[in-house]
């Protein structure tokens, strides 16, 4: 079977093919069960497969698998499609290969936080799926809300913020079969506890983080985050195949952190202007409106 690979950030950059190969399945780390032994950090139960499955009752397809450990939950569904059907909500107490956007790790320690993919079948055109990691970040926005969460925001194009730092990641990635459908698999990673030795942990991470426990006092279990998540992250990717970004325009504009302030993209200068029906970033400039995709440059605030 052949497959076209792209990460949806950037839907210009699907080109080529490649057979999947037996080695691919090498991606997956141990699955088996074993006692759960949290970090020395954790202060909550394992996540229940079954407790998750309860917020899910408005999508029948989707079904919820909890594992011990993994190399990556994105990359497991990605190179084992036919093992994991529509709909399938994956979570790992820790991933030892943790994938963020642009190659970067995302750090993934045991038992603290929620590592998730989901599979969802893409059956419209492939172009329409650019923008999408705009709306999930949205949901998770949202999701977070539903926790109890305040001063929740969303920085371009899909960082999930808490008190201004960086609390939950995205990554979206696509393969496409012969027969035309796409394997979508939606990753987020959502920091539930704050480690006791945070800065050595997260030493690797170069932007500031934070985990809901800091913020919410009676934190939810991570069930009941990933619960949430996982519902908001399934009705937004069912909205956004009818609808598009532009029915997340004005929930996107309430959580948008950029908007109206001075940025800095690569040699642009201006003011953030929101973003287009395509999820590119509007930067008003002295010259005019400039548009700015996602992967191309890193955005920052210069005020």
């Amino acid at each position: 079977m052949l497959w076209f690979d792209t990460n949806a950030d950037d839907l210009r950059s699907a080109h080529g093919w490649r057979m999947l190969l037996p080695c691919d399945l090498l991606l997956e780390q141990s699955d088996v069960s074993r006692p759960f032994e949290p970090s020395s950090q954790a202060s909550s139960a394992p996540v229940s497969a079954t407790a998750v499955q309860r917020y899910l009752t408005a999508h029948p397809y989707a079904s919820v698998q909890v594992l011990d450990q993994v190399g990556s939950t994105n990359a497991l569904l990605l190179t084992a499609p036919d093992r994991f059907p529509h709909g399938t909500v994956l979570i790992a107490e820790e991933q030892t290969a943790g994938r963020g956007r642009r190659g970067r790790t995302w750090v993934s320690p045991r038992g603290l936080n929620v590592y998730m993919s989901i599979a969802y079948r893409w059956h419209s055109p492939f172009e329409r799926l650019q923008g999408l990691s705009l709306a999930i970040g949205v949901a998770l926005a949202e999701a977070l809300e539903s926790n109890g969460a305040r001063d929740v925001a969303v920085k371009w194009p899909n960082d999930v913020l808490l008190g201004g730092a960086k609390s939950c990641g995205i990554l979206v990635e696509t393969r496409t079969r012969a027969t035309g459908v796409t394997d979508v698999v939606v990753g987020t990673g959502i920091n539930v506890h704050t480690p006791a030795d945070g800065a050595s942990v997260y030493a690797p991470v170069e932007q500031a983080w934070t985990a809901l426990d800091a913020h919410v006092p009676k934190t939810p279990d991570r069930s009941v985050v990933a619960g949430a998540a996982a519902s908001r992250v399934l009705a937004c990717i069912e909205q956004f195949e009818t609808g598009g970004l532009a029915a997340f325009a004005e929930r996107w504009r309430r959580f948008d952190v950029l908007y109206g302030r001075a940025v800095r993209a690569g040699d642009i200068d201006g003011t953030a202007a929101g973003v287009d029906a395509a999820g590119h970033l509007q930067i008003d400039t002295r010259t005019g409106v400039q548009a700015v995709a996602a992967g191309e440059v890193s955005v920052r605030l210069v005020d």
